[in-house]
């Protein structure tokens, strides 16, 4: 059970992938934005799927072919194996290499319980861009005025695409058509996304969530990000309306060694805020680490981990976060934000220190949309 979400943003292609695998079996399940064991807590009668590992679900087989699965774990990585040696055979990967693999590949018998997007981009002639789309499944689809073309699959389709189409107040200094505008749209979703698991647990109830991988073509080739950080904050409406001042609860750091994806996760026990001019700095006091290596599908967690570095280290510009605000017995409201360049920045020192550095009118205008929001319902 999973997710697959892509979204046409205003011409603008961006894919993004959980990560969960699940199981008939509830067996223990620690999730990087909880960090630990919520299987005791996913006692609902409805529920039929539960999380028992994570795995990547989005491929880049070439620099200009990506692919991202939902399904059954023994077809997906059948099928990645198999796509992969077909590809190596060819210098120029064109469209029809693709028809044929799948013509060959029969779809029905070896792929039935899974589905599939792939996009393979090409310049023809007097080097114009031709964009290919290849799927399978049935995508739930819509339009939104934030997204504009979105579609989904897998268990968590549905809630993934009623979240997508709520009313959204969004603010960005980007264009319509424009990557970075594609590109806040897609991380200040998968920042909602793990801000709204971490308070609710809606998504693992649903065996789907735990991270969220976000791919883009750059223009010259397909990309995963990596180097951002996911903050998570949490407070609370006041009778009148008013948020309490937000309490930096988890920090998740996103990079990408060959095979592997390494999420350094941060809980925030103890801080120190400190308003600097226009900046605010958070100063971790006390800090629990943990680490979460999630694996490509057809490579064994064992084997692949053994080189990575110990040091968890990082130093990022990218900055994405959620701010989930609850209200007694009526709910939750979940902003978002995603500030990248020197006006922002988060530093994690293993054994020795933790700084969050945002502008200060980021959280000004958070609270300014939590208000609107209370004053709506």
């Amino acid at each position: 059970m999973t997710l697959i979400s892509r979204a046409n943003t205003f011409k603008v292609p961006f894919i993004t992938g959980d990560l969960v695998l699940s199981s008939k079996k509830k067996t223990p399940f620690v999730p990087p934005t909880i960090n630990y064991d919520v299987s005791t807590l996913l006692n609902d009668e409805d529920i039929k799927y539960f999380p028992n590992d994570m795995a990547q679900k989005i491929y880049i087989i070439t620099p200009h072919l990506i692919l991202a699965m939902a399904g059954v774990v023994a077809e997906m990585k059948a099928f990645l194996k198999d796509l992969k040696i077909r590809c190596s055979y060819y210098n120029d990967l064109q469209p029809e290499h693709i028809h044929q693999f799948l013509k060959e590949y029969d779809l029905r018998k070896n792929y039935s319980g899974s589905a599939f997007f792939m996009m393979l981009s090409n310049h023809g002639d007097n080097n114009k861009l031709q964009v290919s789309h290849f799927d399978s499944g049935e995508w739930d689809e819509l339009n939104t005025p934030i997204f504009n073309d979105l579609s989904s699959i897998g268990s968590g389709s549905e809630t993934f695409n009623l979240w997508a189409s709520q009313e959204i107040n969004f603010e960005t200094t980007s264009t319509l058509g424009n990557p970075d505008y594609a590109l806040t749209v897609s991380v200040c979703q998968a920042a909602r996304l793990l801000g709204i698991e971490r308070v609710t647990l809606a998504t693992i109830k649903k065996a789907w969530g735990a991270g969220y991988e976000v791919a883009f073509y750059t223009g010259t080739h397909f990309i995963k990000l990596d180097e951002i950080v996911y903050l998570i904050f949490e407070c609370a409406y006041d009778e009148e309306g008013n948020i309490s001042d937000p309490v930096l609860t988890k920090a998740m750091y996103y990079y990408y060694y060959p095979e592997i994806l390494r999420i350094t996760s941060l809980d925030i026990l103890e801080a120190q805020v400190i308003e600097k001019g226009s900046q605010l700095e958070i100063r971790g006091q006390r800090i629990q680490v943990g680490y979460f290596d999630i694996p490509s599908l057809d490579i064994g967690i064992i084997q692949s981990s053994d080189n990575l570095p110990d040091d968890l280290s990082f130093y990022t510009e990218r900055v994405a976060a959620s701010i989930v605000v609850t209200q007694k017995e009526a709910g939750i409201y979940d902003m978002a934000f995603f500030n990248e360049g020197r006006d922002g920045f988060v530093k994690f020192q293993s054994n020795e220190s933790f700084t969050v550095s945002l502008p200060t009118e980021i959280m000004e205008k958070m609270r300014a949309g939590a208000k609107k929001a209370f004053l709506k319902v």
